[in-house]
């Protein structure tokens, strides 16, 4: 096979397109051996073996073919010819594409009245304030500083080994300036978000197992963020928090969520379809319209909206979009809802296709972090158990 893509002009054949497909199947997938900054899953694989900055992807047989910057090619789905340099867009606006989210809910068919959990109001302050690009830092301490609860986890998680401090420290200021806005923000929402649920009475959901799934998601998705060189904590939060409005849901329409689980395991649909077809909307819309009020970051916003779009974070053409990927992952694992019944299964699949990551490495790490923060609860799934049965009962329904 011819290598390299065609120069502009040039026609395409059948056999070109397919290896177009290949290309961009390989780079979403992290099915990279060669150097190429544009997307982190490049970054992940990278190599020296080619000094002109070329994307080199390798399948099937051994095929492998080099994808470069100022080539041009024709996309198969509508025939127009672009360069791969601007096959990305220059910017990503995390903004305007939750406000587009936000957008797309009908809010007219929520229900009229719905029990949200309270988040402490220093955190909804503090997201809010911070929010600001003239933030004051000593303004933002003194807020947390006001919750003793608040100031006793930011102290405590910025003296964890996480960040391995020679010194203690001792202020929020301190704290604050550490570990960086952001990175505040971020934990303050979980510890909100982790208070408000408990305090909550659910229906239907076992609470305490409810948490314990979302830290596993949140667990998952910070390991798999970490090994493609995203962004761990917006992983790590988008996949605490994805879920967060269940609790409620099943409280305002608990007849109908039992149906959903009636229906025998395996044998039913997507939690997402079946809420769209039942409500109109389901939990990750809904639950970013929700979060918008709370003033929770555009890139959060983004994470609940699209935690159960996997094929758009792989089709997705900014590499910034592609943060979602790890918390889409996430969703994959079971829970007591059962929201996507062959979910695991899918996980499996998809990891197949993925260097950057192995599946069952992350399995035991988000396993052995879990055991040191369930707080003596019982974790509803063993990952790397769950695992292990899985890929045995895939290779048995194979034969």
């Amino acid at each position: 096979m011819k290598r390299g893509l065609p120069p502009a002009g040039q026609q395409l054949n059948h056999v070109t397109a397919h290896r177009i497909r290949a290309t961009r199947t390989c780079v979403r997938f992290g099915l990279i051996t060669g150097d190429h900054p544009g997307h982190p899953c490049l970054r992940a694989k990278t190599s020296k073996s080619r000094s002109d900055g070329a994307i080199s992807c390798k399948f099937g047989r051994g095929c492998r073919f080099h994808l470069r910057a100022g080539d041009t090619f024709c996309t198969p789905e509508n025939e127009t010819r672009r360069p791969v340099s601007t096959a990305v867009p220059a910017q990503f606006d995390w903004k305007a594409l939750s406000v587009i989210s936000i957008a797309s809910v009908k809010a007219d068919l929520l229900p009229a009245s719905i029990e949200l959990p309270a988040l402490p109001h220093a955190v909804t302050e503090f997201v809010q304030k911070a929010a600001d690009p003239g933030f004051d830092i000593d303004v933002l301490s003194a807020i947390v500083e006001k919750d003793a609860a608040l100031t006793v986890e930011l102290l405590k998680h910025v003296n964890s080994a996480l960040y391995a401090m020679r010194n203690p420290i001792r202020s929020v200021r301190d704290a604050i300036v550490h570990i960086g806005i952001n990175a505040a923000r971020l934990h303050l929402l979980a510890v909100g978000m982790k208070a408000a649920s408990r305090a909550m009475q659910t229906k239907l959901l076992n609470q305490r197992n409810f948490w314990n799934e979302s830290l596993q998601k949140a667990l998952f998705a910070r390991e798999i963020a970490k090994r493609m060189k995203l962004d761990p904590g917006l992983a790590f939060l988008g996949g605490l928090l994805q879920d967060y409005l269940l609790p409620v849901l099943t409280n305002t329409y608990d007849k109908h969520y039992m149906q959903f689980l009636e229906v025998p395991l395996g044998q039913g649909k997507e939690l997402t379809v079946w809420e769209r077809e039942t409500f109109g909307f389901d939990h990750a819309s809904a639950g970013t319209l929700f979060a918008a009020q709370w003033h929770f970051p555009p890139d959060l916003l983004c994470a609940i909206s699209f935690h159960h779009s996997l094929e758009a974070t792989l089709q997705g053409t900014h590499p910034e979009f592609f943060k979602m990927f790890p918390i889409a992952l996430a969703a994959l694992l079971p829970d007591q809802l059962h929201q996507s019944p062959t979910g695991f299964q899918a996980l499996i699949k998809v990891a197949k296709h993925c260097r950057a990551f192995d599946l069952k490495d992350v399995c035991k790490t988000v396993d052995a972090e879990q055991m040191k923060m369930a707080e003596g609860y019982e974790i509803p799934n063993h990952l790397t158990q769950l695992l292990i049965h899985t890929q045995r009962t895939m290779q048995l329904s194979e034969i």
